[in-house]
């Protein structure tokens, strides 16, 4: 042992020792005692002496007067100063313990590499071995041979920092974490993945085992006795070109990212295929209905919320106190999300040190992503790390100390595999964490003021990942982008870039994979194909969510589950395969949860808004994407998705949402409100001109349904009123040019689906349409300051002219009799297409003129409308004998004609043009602005053209498997996946006090989630924990009123309209919930038919049942906690003849709750 050593282990302060020099008595003393067996000629207190001068001596200290200097003089007689040195060097290494030895061999080791001063703790060493018995075993061989060669190869510390991994303060840490290596070792291998459940269906197959050996083959993972479609084919992304883009997109080494959409758009598999892409770690802020992911971070915000140091708001004029409170709310945030990420970290070290024993593949990726979201694997081990009692042990320095070491330490093994990934930190569900809710906002802030827990949590963990390899993903429904907009957060980039099913062959690439070869090739397989491009096509998990409901079922009775499946969404049971149901056995389907839409009670805005969108369905407008929706309420409540790449643009297209938002407005008569209703709300609407223009034009539309005289609808000045004012009026459409054109008297009744509206955006599409209608009654101009409405009048003498309508644009409508009359001189031609340079009044003049039979003394009527107030024109300054007449629109007919309008006819109506409404593919960029907005009306549609290319493998060489596509086209989330805006799945019951969460019986699909018992909620989300689901169902029943006018039309349909048809079901993640009773609650519904359906009629189709014929649908959950206790009241809803279509058999019948 040299001298050095002896400094060093003197100046070293072990646990047991009092304390660090100057108490040099005591450190002394310590010594001697150590030190006594091998000096025997000195007594004790000889030898404390020794032990001191040589501290002074090392020390340049001077002794202080009170030495017994004679005594130090003996002492340095009979053993000098330098004899003791050789004395101590001179000890043999058998009387130094294992740790004491390593500490030596250590320090000499780095002394010589010019890498430490300081003697390497005991202690450490100690810990050191006691982790790694094969080392120790090698440190007892070297110091009993006295050969320190041996250990020259040994597994040992690459560098003195590394050392902070055996402090005292980390042992039971890492104690735990030892007993993780056994299982660890086999997720590294690999063979812990072999013996996972896969969904098996053999008990269900009945005699059909080629079914049941589909099934196996599929290999889908099993979870809680459920088919796991969200991991099905996990890591398959980066083979195909356009999802691997999308990959790229989201996982960008150079920038951290916010990636928003809607639940059920694919957020999260699209997080996990990065994850099996790239390396990194994954964070979740609330699991999902199977259990993937861990509490690290539910469990982060809870603690932190129960800090006792902790001010959960912030509030008042007392700035000393809150800035103090705000201060302490930082370091305990910081504190505790730096343990959650040093706890990660420490488990990927450990993967990353068994994984390198070995050759490094890119499948290990995936093996360590799936250990993240599956903690059982490690025996429930895994998330008791984070919340390891002696964490409170480690010091805020020494924690930062240790995450930056093992950050390198991961780092340094991939630079020895001559590799230098980039890792990526993802945050999953992050919109719980986000809301701006009272207690998460002002329980901190900065000097951008108040934010939420999110927030806190992105600070602390990129404060620690800052220039390393490491980039930050964040992912969830509703990130109030307010809280992030300024300083380094302007670096930020925010993407919604995640894809949907609409494009045919997309969702039947995907969808191809899992239906068996026998289902797809009969008719029955063909139209289940075209069934679920018309109804699911939208957000990839209503697709996934469905096809999980088939695999569980062995793929038997498709049509019977298919029509459970959309009549839980929408209260509504459809007609359009009642031909294949006589042949199928009514089957258990799981219950899902429809839209959250009682809480549109509350968000007017949403509300309005869905309104205007179920207009334009109804009038024919389908321009349905608002890029000026201004709440992202309408994405996180899944009423609404991004369709951009920068969420930009949200679209409401989907037919189940549109459905089954229409269904629940009709039963509060909103569907089309009346006027005061309209008057009270249009303003919510984000576009509220256009709103008014399309109301109006769906009034003037029931106004003219019958003839009306041109002076009951319109009135004049008392002095100017038109002989031929005196005439009955109707409105009518051209369709063709000139003289030639063709035209059709327009009779509008809502359940019959046409398009009343032409969307013009530009003036050259107003002349347009002017030159030819095609058959499109009303011409909408959306200008810059105005909307104006065009249409056409015909008298009773059969001349016509053309009518321009314009509404006050005020916000109270009663606007100053000034701004009236501009708007009314700024309806002539010169005027109204002005915004257009390139067109002048002649080109106007000329489309005007064409008009066939054109009344002689009308060139122009110049119609007003106020909806509060009646316009009185005897105040405003125009010419009676102007050839561009001005008229105001009677509001009293206006009143009249929307209290009359049936909700019921307005749904029956809505259906069949929001079903209809299907295209193959997209409009591309060039054709969007004309194809979007303008539909060739239905009776220009024959059903050979409107019918998808539905591929047959009966008409393939082969009909082998080997056509069938192996890969997903687009990214998908299987059904029930939770979200606090992202809704609707099995609950997910969380316990507070346990370590994991606990599963529920329901599937959500879409609308905002139960929240978590966390620190941070969302006000609305809490109300959505007690408030009804009008599309949950309960029971089955329908009207009986089978002699209808509709209902007769249905049972004489010989035609089946083979559309395709747009849905949105949204199968929505549920958040993790605090009602215990729904853990207990049975998670598929019971229908047991008390009646098989008959067969197909006479005609070949299936006639429509009563209630009697229907089977009996009882769901009889073991808990009825958080479940509606109300339901819609039954409507009756018919289906309606489209002309030149024939009979469109979506019948929808509606439901009612029990």
């Amino acid at each position: 042992m040299s001298r050095s050593y002896a400094e060093r282990l003197i100046l070293t302060t072990p646990p047991n020792m009092p304390t660090r020099a100057p108490n040099i008595n005591a450190n002394a003393k310590f010594l001697a005692s150590r030190f006594a067996a091998h000096s025997p000629s000195v007594n004790d207190e000889e030898r404390q002496f020794m032990f001191r001068a040589l501290i002074l001596d090392n020390k340049g200290w001077e002794a202080p007067a009170s030495h017994d200097n004679r005594r130090l003089e003996l002492l340095a007689t009979e053993l000098q100063l330098l004899q003791l040195s050789k004395a101590i060097s001179a000890l043999p290494n058998g009387l130094l313990s294992p740790s004491e030895y390593l500490s030596e061999y250590l320090t000499a080791t780095w002394d010589n590499r010019g890498l430490y001063s300081t003697l390497v703790s005991v202690q450490c060493c100690m810990n050191l071995l006691h982790r790694n018995p094969d080392l120790q075993e090698l440190v007892e061989k070297a110091r009993t041979e006295k050969d320190s060669n041996i250990l020259n190869n040994a597994d040992l510390p690459r560098h003195p920092a590394q050392m902070i991994y055996y402090r005292q303060e980390f042992q039971a840490v890492f104690e735990l974490l030892e007993t993780m290596r056994a299982p660890m070792e086999k997720i590294v291998d690999g063979t812990a993945f072999e013996n996972l459940p896969r969904w098996n269906l053999k008990a269900l197959a009945g005699d059909n085992p080629d079914i049941a050996e589909h099934i196996k083959k599929l290999n889908i993972p099993n979870e809680d006795s459920q088919p796991l479609l969200l991991l099905h084919e996990i890591g398959s992304f980066q083979s195909d070109p356009k999802l691997n883009e999308r990959l790229e997109q989201v996982f960008a080494p150079t920038r951290n990212t916010f990636l928003v959409n809607s639940s059920g758009t694919g957020k999260t598999r699209l997080l996990y295929e990065g994850l099996c892409k790239h390396w990194g770690l994954f964070f979740t802020a609330v699991i999902d209905s199977y259990g993937l992911g861990s509490t690290d971070v539910y469990g982060a915000v809870k603690d932190l919320r129960d800090n006792p140091m902790f001010t959960p708001v912030l509030m008042g004029d007392a700035a000393v106190y809150i800035s103090e409170a705000s201060s302490t709310n930082h370091k305990i945030a910081r504190r505790i999300f730096g343990e959650t990420l040093l706890a990660r970290l420490l488990v990927f070290k450990l993967f990353v040190d068994l994984m390198a024993r070995g050759e490094i593949e890119e499948i290990h990726k995936t093996r360590w992503f799936l250990a993240q979201i599956q903690p059982l694997l490690f025996g429930g081990k895994y998330e008791s790390l984070r919340i390891e009692p002696s964490w409170s042990l480690v010091s805020d320095s020494l924690l930062a100390d240790c995450i930056s070491q093992c950050l390198e330490d991961i780092a340094a093994v991939f630079s020895r595999k001559s590799m230098n990934p980039h890792f990526f930190v993802v945050l999953d569900e992050a919109n719980v964490i986000a809301e701006p809710t009272l207690e998460s906002v002002y329980a901190f802030r900065d000097t951008h003021g108040p934010h939420p827990v999110l927030k806190e949590i992105m600070k602390t963990w990129n404060s620690y990942l800052r220039n390393k390899p490491f980039t930050i993903v964040v992912g969830g429904t509703d990130i109030p982008r307010m809280y992030f907009g300024e300083g380094e957060w302007d670096q930020w980039h925010w993407i919604s870039s995640t894809g949907a099913f609409s494009n045919l062959n997309d969702q039947q690439q995907y969808v191809l994979k899992f239906l068996p070869n026998t289902l797809v090739d009969s008719p029955s397989g063909q139209h289940l194909l075209h069934r679920m491009w018309v109804w699911l096509r939208g957000r990839h998990r209503f697709t996934a969510a469905f096809i999980s409901t088939l695999v569980e079922n062995g793929f038997q009775s498709p049509h019977y589950l298919m029509n459970t499946y959309l009549e839980q969404f929408t209260g509504l049971w459809p007609t359009d395969a009642d031909e294949h149901l006589g042949t199928e056995v009514p089957r258990c389907c799981p219950e899902f949860d429809g839209l959250p839409l009682e809480e549109l009670e509350d968000l007017h805005n949403i509300r309005t808004n869905m309104q205007h969108i179920l207009m334009k369905h109804l009038i024919g407008d389908y321009r349905l994407t608002f890029s000026s929706f201004l709440d992202i309420l309408c994405v996180s409540m899944g009423f609404g998705h991004f369709i951009d790449n920068k969420m930009e643009t949200i679209s409401a297209e989907e037919p189940l949402v549109l459905i089954a938002t229409a269904q629940w407005l009709s039963q509060k008569s909103l569907l089309v409100p009346n006027l005061d209703s309209f008057l009270s709300s249009f303003h919510f609407s984000d576009e509220p001109l256009v709103y008014k223009s399309d109301y109006l034009a769906l009034a003037t539309a029931l106004c003219f349904k019958t003839p009306h005289l041109v002076c009951d609808i319109f009135s004049f000045s008392a002095s100017s009123l038109p002989v031929w004012a005196s005439q009955h009026a109707r409105l009518v459409a051209l369709r063709g040019e000139g003289q030639g054109a063709r035209e059709t008297v327009v009779e509008y009744s809502p359940k019959t689906a046409s398009q009343l509206v032409f969307s013009a955006s530009r003036a050259t599409e107003v002349l347009d349409w002017m030159k030819d209608a095609r058959g499109i009654p009303f011409c909408k101009h959306i200008g810059r300051s105005a909307t104006t409405l065009y249409f056409i009048l015909r008298l009773e003498d059969y001349t016509r002219f053309w009518v321009v309508l314009r509404a006050v644009p005020d916000d109270d409508d009663i606007a100053h009799i000034d701004t009236i009359q501009d708007i009314g001189n700024g309806m002539t031609p010169i005027d109204l297409l002005a915004e257009d340079d390139t067109l002048n009044e002649g080109l106007f003049e000329e489309a005007l003129q064409a008009l066939p039979n054109r009344h002689p003394e009308i060139g122009l009527l110049r119609v007003l409308v106020s909806l509060h107030d009646k316009i009185n024109l005897e105040e405003l300054e125009f010419d009676a004998s102007d050839t561009y007449p001005v008229a105001s629109f009677n509001i009293s007919m206006i009143r009249d004609a929307m209290i009359d309008v049936s909700q019921k006819d307005v749904l029956s109506g809505l259906v069949v043009l929001i079903i209809s409404d299907v295209k193959q593919n997209p409009p591309s960029e060039t054709e969007s602005e004309l194809s979007v907005s303008y539909r060739p009306p239905p009776r220009e549609l024959s059903a050979e053209a409107l019918t998808p290319a539905v591929p047959s493998r009966r008409t393939k060489a082969s009909a082998s498997s080997k056509q069938r596509p192996t890969k997903s086209p687009t990214s998908f989330v299987g059904p029930s996946r939770a979200t606090a805006t992202r809704s609707t799945k099995r609950k997910v019951i969380l316990d507070v006090d346990s370590e994991r969460p606990t599963t529920g019986s329901r599937r959500r699909l879409s609308g905002p989630s139960v929240e978590p018992s966390a620190p941070v909620h969302s006000s609305r989300a809490r109300r959505s924990t007690t408030t009804p689901r009008s599309a949950v169902l309960k029971s089955v029943k329908e009207d009986s009123d089978e002699d209808s006018d509709v209902g007769r039309t249905l049972r004489n349909a010989t035609t089946r309209t083979t559309r395709s048809s747009s849905s949105i079901a949204g199968a929505k993640r549920s958040r993790v919930g605090d009602d215990d009773n729904d853990s207990n609650s049975s998670r598929k519904s019971t229908r047991k038919p008390t009646q098989d359906r008959s067969g197909p009629s006479a005609t070949g189709l299936s006639p429509r049942k009563t209630a009697k014929d229907r089977p009996a649908t009882n769901i009889a959950p073991k808990s009825t906690r958080g479940r509606p206790t109300g339901g819609i009241p039954s409507t009756k809803i018919h289906s309606t003849t489209v002309p030149g279509r024939g009979t469109t058999p979506y019948n929808l019948r509606s439901t009612k709750k029990k």
